[in-house]
């Protein structure tokens, strides 16, 4: 063959340059399309759970306590991370974040405040958590104002949870919502159950504790229907087990 002569293109060549055709079309269509599972407000489903840590002096003991503040803020669906190593990626942020405040305090105490966000952000921050403090010091919990979706991954935690008396919780199971990108804004376009591996977990959460703590029988079943949405106040949730107390000070 002369050089510079055109060369056929053989029936395997015509056929990949439809793959990576196809190929450009879905991942166009992934930039566009975003779906997400989280808390029941669509918007605030990608939201991340944040994390602000102080150290302050604590009168009635006279030790230095760590206070963990925990919150739903940021830009709606901006995600640090995501795909199937998301989980294990927030853990790691959060990791770090607790490491560098050092270890020269003797308790901790958790502010929760929150209406959710991220599964995947909420699952990293309790696994770091459960890691870096329940081993070597006393934790607990405080619900200072709403606890809700997401956020009650908190209750998975081996520590004592309180609310305050104008607080209250959610729960319900994960859900799926589809946003579509229109020009620079993003659209929802439907929903769908979440996975059968959140809901799992956060049923096991709540029965866990309920099961444990409660002070009467609720059966299974009374649980289960709970997972499509229930609102509890203070009071409400220590009767069911949820909360080990209300805090009144």
């Amino acid at each position: 063959m002369k050089r510079g002569a055109r060369r056929k293109d053989p029936e395997h060549w015509r056929d990949m340059r439809k793959v990576n055709i196809s190929q450009k079309k879905i991942r166009a269509q992934q930039q566009r399309t975003l779906i997400t599972e989280g808390v029941n407000e669509p918007m605030a489903m990608m939201n991340e759970l944040k994390m602000d840590l102080r150290k302050i002096h604590n009168k009635k003991t006279g030790k230095t306590e760590l206070e963990i503040k925990i919150t739903s803020v940021g830009k709606p669906l901006q995600q640090t991370f995501r795909g199937n190593t998301a989980r294990k990626d927030y853990r790691d942020k959060y990791l770090r974040h607790l490491r560098a405040a050092g270890n020269d305090y003797q308790s901790a105490i958790i502010l929760v405040d929150s209406h959710g966000g991220s599964v995947n952000s909420a699952y990293g921050l309790l696994a770091a958590l459960q890691e870096v403090l329940v081993s070597r010091i006393s934790v607990t919990v405080l619900i200072t104002g709403t606890c809700g979706s997401a956020a009650t991954m908190i209750l998975g935690g081996s520590w004592p949870v309180y609310i305050r008396p104008t607080a209250r919780i959610y729960i319900h199971s994960s859900r799926r919502v589809v946003f579509r990108r229109r020009g620079s804004e993003w659209e929802e376009t439907g929903r769908r159950a979440g996975s059968r591996w959140t809901w799992a977990v956060l049923y096991d959460i709540y029965k866990n504790r309920i099961r444990k703590w409660s002070k009467k029988k609720i059966p299974r079943r009374q649980i289960k229907a709970w997972m499509d949405g229930k609102w509890f106040s203070a009071e409400e949730a220590v009767e069911v087990g949820l909360c080990d107390g209300v805090w009144k000070y």
